[in-house]
């Protein structure tokens, strides 16, 4: 599977002064109290949400949103403020804003033998097996800070591809595939998928190049070939799948919890910094397609 453009694009929800007071443009707190969901209206789901999470620490997760009297404790003065303010919401008193950046890197990586070593700069290639492709999108941190700091919180983020083409004999990347007819008469409609790094990665130093072995050339390695490790190497998280085919020619995967969720960084800034410095690893999902009957597909 082969792709073309990608970008990261974020909604951004933009309360207005009336719904969440003087200045209060920042991650918390949430503009609308008793919405512990943060869908901007309060209703019975977030009295199940509070009630689910009576007596949890706050610093836990995303536990601070049942938090809704923000009294550092989830108790049942938080389901009461809850049920005062069932059918309160902001949606007449919100907008929403976006921001797009193209600018990405993309390095490819390879578990044949003999190219398990070696770096593919620019790559947007990826099979499901052998052949991976990092991304990440340099200087995003400070863009999205930037915005961030003029009014409003992240609503979604997602990353789009957009689909290029198949391969029908990558014989040059150690593959011994021939063409097969059908599937120019019945394309495929393959998907991608992405797991969030946890190690930092280059591509404009070529010296430090990541490869199927390391993250840093000579410097650091993956735990497990192909960056595989899901406490070291990467997080567990599969993100998408994302259908990228003639049928559907760009597909989009959610990334919102890499930028609001504390796994991923304690506050908001660390999370932008660690999503621009090790960003994500790109296969393909399927290993094979019934259609053809081949697992080579």
């Amino acid at each position: 599977m082969i792709t073309r453009k990608t970008i990261l694009r974020l909604l951004l929800l933009i309360a207005s002064a009336a719904c969440a007071g003087a200045g209060a443009f920042a991650e918390e707190p949430w503009p609308l109290v008793g919405d512990a969901c943060r869908d901007c209206i309060v209703d019975l789901v977030d009295l199940v949400f509070v009630r689910s999470r009576l007596g949890a620490d706050t610093a836990d997760g995303i536990n601070h949103q049942a938090d809704v009297n923000e009294d550092d404790a989830i108790d049942f003065a938080d389901l009461i403020e809850v049920r005062n303010r069932l059918g309160d919401e902001c949606t007449e008193l919100i907008e929403y804003d976006s921001i797009t950046l193209s600018n990405h890197e993309t390095v490819g990586i390879s578990g044949f033998c003999d190219y398990w070593d070696y770096s593919y700069p620019n790559s947007r290639t990826v099979d499901a097996v052998h052949r991976a492709v990092l991304l990440r999108f340099p200087n995003s941190a400070q863009q999205i800070a930037q915005r961030l700091e003029q009014g409003g919180v992240i609503s979604r983020a997602e990353v789009t591809v957009e689909y290029e083409s198949y391969e029908l004999n990558p014989s040059s990347a150690g593959y011994t595939v021939r063409p097969r007819t059908i599937w120019e008469t019945n394309p495929p409609q393959w998907h991608l998928v992405a797991w969030p790094l946890r190690q930092p990665w280059t591509n404009s130093i070529s010296s430090l190049r990541p490869s199927f072995n390391a993250y840093l050339r000579n410097a650091g390695y993956w735990t497990k070939y192909g960056a595989r490790d899901d406490s070291t190497d990467r997080y567990p998280t599969m993100l998408g799948p994302a259908e990228i085919s003639i049928a559907n020619p760009q597909g989009s995967m959610d990334i919102t919890p890499l930028l609001t969720e504390d796994t991923y960084g304690e506050t908001l800034g660390e999370r932008l910094r660690l999503f621009e410095e090790q960003g994500l690893i790109l296969r393909k999902w399927e290993t094979y397609d019934h259609r053809y009957q081949e697992w080579d597909a």
